[in-house]
């Protein structure tokens, strides 16, 4: 099924040779992206978190929390691809009652078949400015999303390109490889546990509200700050 014209942002081209750089099919269980997702459905308490990024014709989830993996889409049956013509999170907080224009009307209609009621993405915005995908949430209950909620998943989405590039370049270096992805992630690890407990502890003390508190969102961003600092060892 051919993508129409109106889910092709301007710098198709180039946003194309991006994703071909950094291209990827699969992550493995133990990788630090799959614990960045798990980190994400948890602050939103939502029950499905992934990564897709966003190909010529298809979209494609190499990480997924929440749910086995999936085949790709077509490009036009994904909300996703209407989601990287936006600079900054989207959200979709009730699908049922969402305006359906030519572009998003089959993605919208395809979501909701599949039982999800509420969307959530955030840019892959790599170095370049390029973005190749979005880091995103689905719910099976509608739900509002407020700004600050759209700030803290958009730092999400920047930790987690930001960890993408990382990757790419230890994998695609012969001398550094997996030995030093993994070691890579082995640094980050602490951190992202120190991050769920925190976040364990400030869910016990405000409850798990709707939207998340910016009392609670603050301090997970604070922390989220640190990551990037890890990733450029």
């Amino acid at each position: 099924m051919l993508t129409p014209a109106s889910l092709l942002p301007p710098n198709e081209a180039e946003r194309l040779a991006t994703l071909r750089h950094y291209d990827f099919t699969c992550v493995a269980p133990d990788d630090i992206l799959n614990e960045l997702l798990a980190l994400s459905a948890t602050i939103f308490n939502q029950p499905l978190a992934f990564l897709a990024l966003v190909d010529e014709q298809e979209v494609r989830f190499p990480a997924l929390y929440g749910r086995p993996p999936v085949q790709p889409l077509p490009r036009v049956n994904a909300l996703c691809s209407t989601a990287i013509l936006h600079p900054n999170a989207l959200a979709y907080e009730n699908l049922a009652v969402a305006a359906q224009t030519g572009a998003d009307a089959p993605a919208i209609r395809s979501a909701m078949a599949l039982g999800a009621a509420f969307y959530a993405a955030a840019p892959l915005r790599m170095p370049d400015g390029q973005t190749i995908g979005v880091l995103c949430l689905i719910g099976q209950q509608p739900r509002p999303f407020s700004p600050t909620e759209q700030e803290a998943l958009t730092a999400l989405a920047d930790v987690t390109s930001l960890a993408i590039a990382v990757r790419h370049m230890c994998l695609a270096t012969p001398e550094l490889g997996t030995e030093q992805w993994d070691a890579v992630c082995h640094r980050l690890r602490p951190d992202m546990h120190s991050l769920h407990s925190l976040l364990g502890e400030l869910l016990t003390q405000h409850g798990t509200l709707v939207p998340v508190p910016p009392a609670v969102l603050q301090q997970v961003q604070q922390r989220l700050q640190m990551l990037p600092l890890i990733l450029a060892e």
